[in-house]
């Protein structure tokens, strides 16, 4: 906008296009959200069962975040919940004992909650000299961090999960 000079009604009129677009269908997310994790799980040195796994427990986590969103949970709380569901699943795969590299399942689950986008734009805020800017959103990626440790932590602890290679 700023670039361009575009007037305030061009502006306006991009806006309420963009606001009646229909989002992709939250199915299609959370299959390719579980493809992701499960494909990184897979580029770390997972084997199937670990990709397999990981895609599971990715999907449905994914899947939990969107209904938690859709009752307007606190982003936070939401993260510690799908962090404890994907870890949950995840972790059958130690318990189990169904593959060596099991815990690979565990940590490449919880992907889908990995604030970048905050951390990324936190960085270039603060790069830009926008510090007020910068570091809430780096504060907002630390917190959503810490609350993915905490969901992760919590089934860890309950399951009695070991979770060394």
């Amino acid at each position: 906008i700023e670039r361009d000079h575009l007037d305030p009604a061009h502006v306006r009129t991009e806006l309420e296009r963009i606001a009646r677009l229909q989002p992709y269908n939250r199915w299609f997310v959370a299959f390719m959200v579980g493809a992701a994790c499960a494909a990184l799980s897979w580029l770390v040195g997972g084997d199937l069962t670990v990709l397999l796994v990981t895609f599971i427990a990715s999907t449905v986590a994914q899947i939990v975040r969107q209904q938690l969103h859709r009752h307007h949970f606190n982003q936070f709380l939401t993260a510690v919940a799908t962090a404890a569901v994907a870890t949950g699943i995840a972790s059958t795969a130690v318990i189990w004992d169904l593959t060596p590299r099991a815990q690979v399942a565990i940590s490449s689950s919880v992907l889908l909650l990995v604030p970048g986008v905050h951390l990324i734009n936190a960085a270039e805020d603060i790069i830009k000299g926008h510090m007020l800017t910068g570091l809430t959103r780096g504060v907002i990626g630390a917190i959503i961090t810490l609350a993915i440790a905490i969901g992760i932590t919590l089934v860890i602890g309950l399951l009695q999960v070991s979770v060394t290679m």
